[in-house]
């Protein structure tokens, strides 16, 4: 993961989280995982929060980007004034001297086109149709949805351009760019040959391959025939717009990075407060379910001003199922020697509002019986050695693939378990979105050949489950800093007993 900030006025962050990704020696590797201890943030007050929802977990196919070329004159970003974090884990030290690079927008035209330089691109197309690409609708935020067919272009120098139909004209009236009319299909033929003449490779939102989107899934947009026909003609090269999304929509920014440290504190009073309820009402021999403390949860996010998706608790065998979900009808009784599994994410309630994630392990009993502290301790192992991969990855000033996570871990855990036992994907991005619009630690459902990127947040979850016995996951959040990845919520240590003395 090449997220170096580097020396001199170019802007070498754009350098180093755009460079070409390159398959890792094997000595880029650490030999072993790092051991993470629990580290809870400190206590402290948490700045206002509200609501947000959380959209089904999908990975997502991409492309690589194009080679790099030299660097274009963009102004590196500068450290951001950001207050010591009362939330933030002792081992991660001052969170003032974490570097946060800023969200791009298509206002941002330089450094867009810086982008598009790095990536040796002549430039961005979004196009839309009926409301087919919401990557092009959520970037140029329209005062309201054409009807006709439209495209904009941000070429890699001089001014944008947008061509529309004449009765969607108003709709780009705040769109900062040049308006090509059209009233026939014949002027938008022409307009488009005449916007694309002399370009050679041009980013597009691609059907199979495209982006995720905020708001979480993938982003599968239909090129129309007319368009494709043009860029043969042209001999212009379609270029997936991933890794450009990623910059637009998957970078945290600072208002999102102090944002998610506040939401990382409720998160982690919710999850204490819930094992707390638990372990009391067991030990005061008082029936208490799984969808009774799920509902419970769920009240106490309202209370603070926090919302994200119906948690997830999972207790005895229904650990077995990733995400489980109770129900009213299904819930079933927490019972002392049940293993049980707190699966949780929040955000703030507003439009730069981060989400973070945890997935928690406890036992009900005095102490954790040894097969599940050894179980607990591959999980752990997995997850650290992915966290020490990007750190690794970092320091060499290498990029990494989301897939290549994914692989180091489920290798660690598949020396002593079989590969079946770890049934989904390492990790997603998180950012505005829970299913955040970067690139996914995922080898398991797709390979996500998107390089990791500088100012953007995953996951790491890995997990081992046993039909019909067990299952245990250790999951924390990571915002990726030029600096090296900070783990952003507590990393467990071992598996919690909830009734120790």
């Amino acid at each position: 993961m090449t997220l170096d900030l580097g020396s001199g006025p170019a802007g070498p962050w754009l350098r180093g989280a755009l460079a070409q990704p390159a398959e890792a020696p094997d000595d880029a590797r650490p030999a072993a995982p790092a051991k993470a201890a629990e580290a809870e943030p400190a206590s402290g007050r948490p700045a206002k929060a509200g609501k947000a929802a959380r959209p089904a977990r999908r990975p997502a196919k991409a492309k690589a980007p194009a080679p790099t070329p030299a660097t274009p004159a963009t102004p590196a970003p500068t450290s951001a004034e950001v207050p010591v974090d009362p939330y933030a884990s002792p081992e991660l030290g001052d969170a003032s001297k974490v570097i946060v690079p800023p969200r791009l927008g298509l206002g941002d035209v330089a450094a867009m086109q810086g982008l598009l330089a790095v990536q040796r691109l002549d430039g961005w197309l979004l196009q839309d149709r009926a409301g087919s690409n919401p990557v092009a609708l959520r970037l140029l935020a329209l005062a309201s949805r054409p009807e006709k067919p439209w495209v904009y272009l941000l070429p890699v120098s001089g001014e944008p351009s947008v061509v529309c139909h004449d009765s969607d004209a108003a709709a780009f009236d705040k769109v900062a760019a040049k308006r090509v009319i059209y009233r026939s299909d014949r002027e938008r033929e022409q307009a488009l040959r005449a916007l694309l003449k002399g370009k050679k490779s041009v980013a597009l939102e691609l059907l199979g391959g495209g982006p995720r989107v905020a708001g979480g899934g993938k982003a599968v947009v239909q090129v129309p025939a007319e368009l494709r026909a043009v860029f043969r003609a042209l001999r212009i090269a379609a270029v997936s717009s991933d890794h450009l999304v990623q910059y637009t929509s998957a970078v945290w920014g600072e208002p999102g990075y102090l944002a998610h440290h506040v939401a990382a504190h409720h998160l982690m009073e919710l999850r204490k407060e819930a094992l707390a309820y638990v372990a009391a009402q067991v030990r005061a021999g008082v029936t208490v379910t799984d969808y009774e403390v799920q509902q419970r949860l769920l009240r106490n996010m309202t209370m603070r001003g926090v919302v994200g998706p119906d948690p997830s608790v999972a207790s005895g065998v229904n650990t077995a199922t990733p995400a489980y979900q109770p129900t009213s009808k299904t819930a079933t009784p927490i019972r002392v020697g049940d293993l049980l599994l707190l699966q949780l994410a929040v955000k703030v309630d507003r439009p730069d509002g981060v989400f973070a994630a945890q997935t928690w392990v406890a036992f009900v009993g005095e102490t954790v019986p040894e097969r599940v502290s050894s179980l607990f301790a591959a999980v752990a192992g997995a997850r650290d050695q992915a966290v020490a991969l990007m750190a690794e990855r970092n320091r060499r000033r290498q990029p990494l693939r989301g897939h290549e996570v994914d692989a180091a871990a489920r290798a660690l855990l598949g020396k002593a378990h079989p590969a079946d036992r770890f049934a989904h994907a390492l990790g997603h991005s998180i950012d505005t979105s829970l299913d955040g619009a970067g690139a996914d630690l995922d080898g398991f459902a797709a390979k996500d050949q998107r390089s990791l990127v500088a100012g953007t947040g995953v996951t790491v979850g890995p997990g081992l489950y046993f039909t019909g016995d067990l299952g245990l996951c250790s999951e924390v959040t990571v915002f990726l800093s030029p600096s090296g990845p900070q783990v952003t919520t507590a990393a467990q240590s071992a598996v919690q007993a909830l009734l120790a003395p």
